[in-house]
């Protein structure tokens, strides 16, 4: 008997601390979702917007592997803590992208920023809304 009261006080330790742990976790999951959590993309868009000129911007993340060569030297870039395959390349849609200043502004922004090599960096002017048929 005595036993089984020795081990009440440490299960019951045991459960609080799962209760507060998953209390913990869904209230900062929770509070995410009602702030309407903002992707990787989303935040590097609000960011390159800023930019002088630059105008209205959707930027689009592609997640691969590299291959060859290329795999063996820049592995280290691009996998993530977890050891998934990373960011490999990015596409950016741009309403100043026609201007080629701009367009270098951009490429040379985001190779910084993101440490991809220029040729993983896509830049292209966002259509007009007149211009859509």
């Amino acid at each position: 008997m005595e036993k089984k009261r020795a081990g009440r006080p440490l299960l019951l330790i045991l459960a609080v601390m799962i209760v507060v742990i998953a209390y913990s976790m869904w209230t900062s999951t929770s509070s995410d979702s009602q702030a309407g959590s903002v992707t990787s993309e989303q935040q590097l868009a609000q960011v390159l917007q800023e930019i002088h000129q630059v105008g209205q911007v959707t930027v689009y993340f592609h997640y691969g592997e590299l291959v060859g060569e290329e795999q063996f030297m820049l592995s280290n870039y691009f996998r993530s803590a977890g050891g998934e395959a990373g960011i490999t390349g990015v596409l950016i849609v741009a309403e100043g992208a026609s201007n080629p200043a701009i367009k270098q502004l951009l490429k040379d922004s985001v190779s910084s920023v993101m440490q991809l090599p220029q040729h993983r960096i896509v830049i292209v002017p966002m259509q007009k809304k007149e211009d859509k048929s």
